[in-house]
């Protein structure tokens, strides 16, 4: 599973094009990072002045350090295809398949994903298991005649509450 974001030579959805892609490994927390040289496409003319304010990118720093679009085309086919991707935004899909289209005349076949829908729902299993260490908390604490609604109480609960987390829910 993977998050990835572009930056883009405008928000224009019909002419922008991808100028750097990223990628982040969920369980490794490995990052690729590859700019783009637009000199390489003769159609990638679309260049925002207020995106290249946002991102700091100019074609000229581009057309120094960027990557020809096929390389990183291939660095996205190699550890994307087949794979759960979770961008912030679908522009940042359109921009891959940009990418790809242009390089390969295909797209690559990802299972794109919704980044705030899954960190939502993250987030409330997270909340459940607060709930569920503070809960058992409560019972270990409980069965030893400590009672709430006192403050040494309280803090042996939270107390307790982090041992359970730290430890999991063996």
């Amino acid at each position: 599973m993977f998050f990835l974001d572009c930056e883009a030579s405008s928000l224009d959805e019909t002419f922008s094009f991808p100028i750097e892609v990223a990628w982040g490994h969920v369980t490794s927390g490995e990052v690729q990072a590859y700019l783009i040289n637009p000199g390489m496409i003769a159609e990638w003319t679309d260049w925002d002045p207020a995106a290249q304010a946002v991102h700091g990118l100019s074609r000229e720093y581009l057309a120094g350090h960027g990557h020809h679009p096929r390389l990183v085309a291939g660095e996205v086919w190699r550890a994307l295809r087949g794979q759960v991707v979770y961008v912030t935004a679908v522009e940042d899909k359109g921009w891959v398949d940009e990418l790809t289209l242009r390089t390969f005349g295909e797209i690559v076949a990802i299972d794109w994903r919704n980044a705030e829908t899954y960190l939502l729902d993250l987030a409330e299993k997270r909340r459940q298991m607060l709930k569920e260490a503070s809960d058992r908390a409560w019972q270990y604490l409980n069965a030893q005649g400590l009672y709430a609604h006192r403050a040494g109480h309280d803090v042996r609960h939270l107390l307790e509450t982090r041992r359970i987390l730290l430890e999991g829910f063996d």
